[in-house]
């Protein structure tokens, strides 16, 4: 605690700021009803010239204030849906003005009229969404359309074969792998506002995960009214309905209040088969696996929230989300047992493995914003946050062996296995910014407290009937962290500046009760990150920093051994470090749409999967492990342009080269792979509101930690059609057209040496429906509640 307090009193000093002999005009503005705007555009302009000179929005309640210089001036005022409005400044008294509302209904903005699709920062990339439900089906198929974003094997999103923060409205998702895909997959266009790819988060975010921030906006209110969407998506997979879900949302504001929520369903059944041949030259023997899976799955997911903003100029914020997903998978393995370079099987071992997963959580916010001075931009928020989380896992697996006609040599062997995981995250945090100069201040801190209770029973079960205890073991962990951050970003003319330190301290405590061991940590960090642009005409060049922290997830410390098949087991690791990354990136912007990127990352103690064989037993052990360091040296390109107002095309491509170092067995094993990857996008305006996408993606030989992963590539297609003034849409997508995104890796370490095939619902086919009716556009006030960092390690 006395580290956290010398960092407090280094990066919270007070800031004595002088006041500035500049005009400020202080306005406020109303529409219908007297009811306050936010959003609203102010924008001053030099008479005479019609020069625009600086603009400023209206704040939640309406207030504005905006620096007149010592000219003659006046102000024009916009608002989507209102007469705009012309006035002269007022020094001596607050400016009130009300606008008049259009009288006639405005027609449905064309999101392709107003802005690009993608618009390239120079610290980030945005995909301007504007609830256009022609930009795809669901969350997931706006993502594959942002440069250098992949969706690997449907369940881990990564930029530029990196990891990623995934962020609804500034709040990390509490989820990954299935239960991540089925809260996107819920997820319709028409709740969207924007995609932010931040290449360079400030360190007011959390210092978790990889360098990189994907954070989804969702569409704003501008007027009191409410609105709804409704979605339904059915498909069919490889050999079963899948991808099936229902979506629908709700949005409504009155004079002091917003009251919005979000609701999806998703279900079907996926199937995936698997080749691996796995080499033993010590024992002089091969074995060839065919593993074939079937799961059901189904998952809800819910939101809801209210802000009630009170009389000064502050609101009150209340956030529930929760989710509930089940997955029932059945696995048949037949494993043929042969020497190394003959023909003829000796033996086949057969197993059946059932699985059944119920992952569900819910975690509420409370949540205070209070603008201290509009003036000077002064603003206090303050979340805290409490999250309970349940996680179930039965296991039931029956093997045999049985000779070459399918005898069997041996009765059938039995394995029960269940683990029950519950988790609480306490947290609370506050974050204040005001205006500095040229810029802004932040500052803040935050600490949370995480408690997990892992119970995790398992036995085999003879002919007899009799039980044996085959490792089960009670395991609890403890978290707590401290942490607080200070940040400055600065505009000089064509310079911008932003520089940031976060310091972290982190407190673990992980008992296994059964074995009688505990591994405590407690360690302190600091997490500098700069941002340097230069922007000069409609181009902008940048250079970023930043430092990572990669936690390991909370199940992957367990130090439970989970029998998957006859010779394929997982275990936890206890005994896992944070790993470190430290991030460099070069960024070049154009006014012809066109972006290029050189980064350079070192992490050391990069946590990854790692393999591990018995030369013996034959059985093979996956876990979680810290390598040495991993290296990467990247480039990436892209180029967005729209032809004719008829033809918006999207490319994007890189390369780099990962380099991986580890110990195995006494050994320093190295593996480098140079890997390159193209994204193209077209998207086509046909008459009668007909539209046409057609995508393609390939990728080169690639590695992510001990295996080397072959060249891929699909192709995928969807039409639509607006109905009913647009109001609904219906597409059909058919993805993977040609059934090539097939995962086929290798491995070549040490005692291991093995080739695996891997095909999943890759190629399927979708229709949805979408439909969305109410009488006003929405807004959402965002928000980054305390608990987001915890939340995403509980999966």
């Amino acid at each position: 605690m006395k580290k956290i307090v010398i960092i407090l009193w280094l990066i919270f000093p007070l800031y004595v700021l002088a006041q500035q002999n500049t005009l400020q005009v202080r306005g406020k503005v109303f529409g219908k009803d007297s009811i306050a705007l936010s959003g609203v555009n102010i924008n001053l302009y030099e008479e005479g010239t019609n020069k625009k000179l600086s603009t400023v929005i209206t704040d939640e309640r309406g207030v504005f204030s905006i620096v007149v210089p010592s000219k003659a001036v006046y102000l024009a005022i916009n608002y989507l849906g209102y007469i705009p409005y012309r006035a002269k400044p007022v020094f001596e008294n607050e400016l009130i003005v009300y606008l008049q509302e259009q009288t006639q209904l405005l027609k449905e903005i064309k999101v392709s009229g107003q802005r690009p699709l993608i618009e390239q920062q120079f610290d980030r990339t945005v995909v301007n969404v504007d609830g256009n439900m022609r930009l795809g089906m669901d969350a997931t198929d706006i993502l594959k359309k942002i440069p250098g974003v992949v969706i690997k094997n449907g369940t881990e999103i990564l930029l530029e074969n990196k990891a990623v923060n995934v962020m609804i409205d500034g709040k990390s998702v509490r989820m990954s792998g299935n239960d991540l895909m089925n809260l996107l997959s819920g997820t319709s266009p028409a709740t969207i506002s924007q995609i932010e790819v931040i290449h360079s988060p400030s360190a007011k975010i959390d210092a978790q995960d990889g360098g990189a921030v994907i954070n989804i906006k969702t569409l704003k209110r501008q007027t009191p009214g409410y609105d709804m969407n409704l979605g339904l998506t059915t498909g069919y997979g490889w050999k079963y309905p899948t991808s099936q879900s229902i979506s629908a949302g709700l949005t409504y504001r009155s004079k002091n209040d917003y009251l919005y929520g979000t609701y999806s369903y998703g279900f079907g059944k996926q199937s995936q088969e698997i080749e691996m041949h796995t080499f033993f030259q010590v024992a002089n023997q091969r074995l060839d696996e065919k593993r074939t899976y079937s799961v059901p799955y189904g998952g809800h997911n819910v939101r809801l929230g209210w802000d009630h903003y009170l009389k000064n100029k502050a609101v009150f914020g209340v956030l529930l989300t929760a989710y509930d997903n089940n997955r029932r998978s059945n696995l048949i393995t037949e494993t043929n047992i042969s020497a190394f370079s003959a023909a003829a099987i000796d033996s086949i071992r057969y197993a059946d493995a059932k699985n059944k997963t119920n992952s569900k959580g819910g975690n509420l916010n409370l949540n205070y914003k209070i603008t201290i001075d509009s003036v000077k931009k002064q603003e206090l928020t303050m979340d805290a946050d409490i999250g309970i989380f349940d996680f179930t896992n039965d296991n039931q697996l029956g093997t045999q062996l049985l000779n070459t006609v399918g005898n069997p040599i041996f009765s059938m062997q039995q394995f029960l296995q269940g683990g029950h995981t519950k988790s609480k995250i306490y947290s609370y945090k506050a974050d204040y910014s005001q205006k500095l100069y040229k810029g802004t201040l932040e500052a803040g801190f935050k600490t949370s407290y995480v408690d997990l209770s892992n119970q995790f029973n398992s036995v085999s079960k003879y002919e007899d009937g009799a039980f044996k205890d085959r490792g089960s073991n009670d395991f609890l962990y403890q978290e707590t962290l401290l942490a607080a951050y200070v940040s400055s970003r600065q505009t000089y003319q064509k310079f911008t500046l932003q520089l940031g330190l976060r310091a972290e301290e982190t407190i673990t405590s992980g008992n296994s009760l059964t074995l009688s061991n505990m591994v405590k940590r407690d360690y302190l960090n600091l997490f500098p990150n700069a941002l340097l642009a230069y922007k000069f005409g409609k181009n902008s060049l940048s250079f970023s920093y930043g430092k990572r922290i990669g936690r390991p997830s909370y199940n992957a410390l367990n130090p439970f051994v989970i029998v998957n098949g006859a010779y394929d087991v997982s275990r936890g690791n206890p005994y896992l470090n944070p790993s470190f990354t430290n991030s460099y990136r070069l960024g070049f912007n154009s006014s012809i749409g066109l972006s290029v990127g050189v980064s350079y990352s070192k992490v050391n103690d990069v946590i990854t999967d790692l393999r591990e064989i018995n030369d013996l037993t034959k059985v093979s052990t996956s876990y979680k492990t810290n390598m040495n360091q991993n290296y990467n040296t990247g480039v990436s390109m892209s180029y967005y342009n729209q032809f004719f107002k008829l033809w918006d095309l999207n490319i994007s491509g890189g390369s780099s080269l990962n380099r991986y170092q580890f110990d195995y067995q006494g050994d320093k094993i190295k593996v480098k792979q140079l890997t390159a990857y193209l994204s193209i996008d077209n998207h086509f305006k046909l008459p009668k509101d007909w539209w046409i996408d057609v995508s393609y993606y390939g990728q080169s030989r690639a590695t992510y930690g001990y295996q080397i992963n072959l060249p891929y590539y699909h192709i995928g297609s969807t039409i639509g059609k607006g109905l009913w003034k647009n109001k609904a849409t219906v597409s059909l997508a058919v993805n993977d057209i040609f059934f090539t995104s097939i995962t086929r890796s290798e491995a070549n370490y040490g005692n291991v040496n093995y080739k695996l095939r891997s095909q999943y619902d890759s190629r399927n086919l979708r229709l949805r429906f979408n439909y969305r009716f109410g009488n006003s556009k929405i807004e959402l006030r965002k928000r980054n509640s305390g608990s987001t960092e915890e939340q995403g390690r509980t999966q």
